[in-house]
């Protein structure tokens, strides 16, 4: 007895879109932090404005953590594909 399976092009499609959405905002989080830094150093070495470099090196640190949190979500996007259990190739010899 045959079962149809879902067609792979449409699980495709799902997660490629979903790795697109995370890989922008990973590239906006990431240049709004590197932006971050670049002002803190300015202002740092100009000792008038020490108030903005701590604040802006604070929240650079924030999203770097926000990084991180999203970091965990990739490997649980599915792929409609099974996993193989690594015990199972130990033992083929």
């Amino acid at each position: 007895m045959s079962v149809r399976k879902k067609p792979i092009k449409k699980v495709t499609f799902r997660v490629n879109e979903m790795l697109v959405a995370i890989i922008s905002v990973y590239i906006l989080l990431v240049s709004l932090q590197m932006w971050l830094l670049f002002g803190t150093i300015n202002k740092a070495l100009d000792k008038e404005h020490l108030d903005f470099s701590t604040y802006s090196a604070i929240a650079s640190v924030i999203i770097f953590l926000c990084t991180v949190f999203f970091l965990r979500y990739v490997p649980d996007i599915p792929t409609g594909q099974n996993k193989k259990q690594e015990d199972e190739n130990d033992h083929a010899y």
